[in-house]
């Protein structure tokens, strides 16, 4: 499912150069659930980005479902990140709208046949939100507002969920829960991929893959 062979991530800033990743190479297989494990500035956060899509390597190549992310037309990226990809974030990214909204967004440029009303009240309901579609972010709990992210993330059917620091703004209970959200979809037959620092968080996927300084540790 994602194959990522040499790949190097260097950000300039005028005249200085920031390597984000240098020469990483993995493979991470269809329906697993991996822990990219790794301190604040290891380049994690990079990786994931180059693995959604939303970003490109300086060098080397990623391939996700047969389509080099690497080479890619930028239409072909962002078809890709539609169709193909759900996101979740530490800081949720919800727009000051209801639940419903929020989670139905997506289907609006998704090639995808849903009836988005309906889809994303499933959705809600799923992630045990089915009695605030009405509520806005400001209304939820941050517990609640991660699981209408979830849910968002969900909404298109992707085959890859990408998550960074899924619990990073979250009590620990309230972690676990989440934690528990991502592994039954997991379990449904999605990648599933979880960045982060906390190695509690880590050893909860089958996988752990530990990052340090831009390089994947063996």
């Amino acid at each position: 499912m994602i194959k990522i062979e040499g790949v190097t991530k260097e950000y300039k800033s005028g005249e200085t150069k920031f390597l984000a990743l240098n020469r990483v190479s993995l493979e991470i297989k269809t329906g697993e659930f991996v822990s990219i494990l790794g301190p604040s500035g290891s380049g994690k956060s990079t990786l994931m980005h180059l693995i959604g899509g939303l970003d490109r390597p300086s060098q080397g190549k990623i391939e996700v479902d047969s389509i080099d992310l690497s080479t890619a037309p930028d239409k072909t990226l962002a078809n890709f990140r539609s169709e193909k990809v759900g996101f979740v974030f530490q800081s949720f990214n919800l727009l000051n709208t209801s639940s419903l909204n929020n989670v139905s967004l997506p289907l609006v440029y998704s090639k995808k046949k849903f009836n988005r009303k309906a889809r994303a009240t499933e959705l809600l309901d799923n992630v045990g939100l089915g009695n605030r579609l009405r509520n806005r972010p400001s209304q939820l709990s941050g517990g609640e507002q991660q699981r209408v992210s979830i849910a968002r993330a969900l909404v298109n059917d992707p085959e890859i969920v990408l998550a960074d620091e899924p619990t990073g703004n979250l009590d620990s209970k309230t972690g676990e829960q989440i934690v528990e959200l991502l592994s039954n979809f997991n379990k449904k037959g999605k990648t599933v991929v979880v960045v982060t620092h906390d190695e509690a968080l880590a050893k909860k996927a089958d996988r752990i893959i530990r990052i340090k300084d831009g390089q994947v540790e063996q």
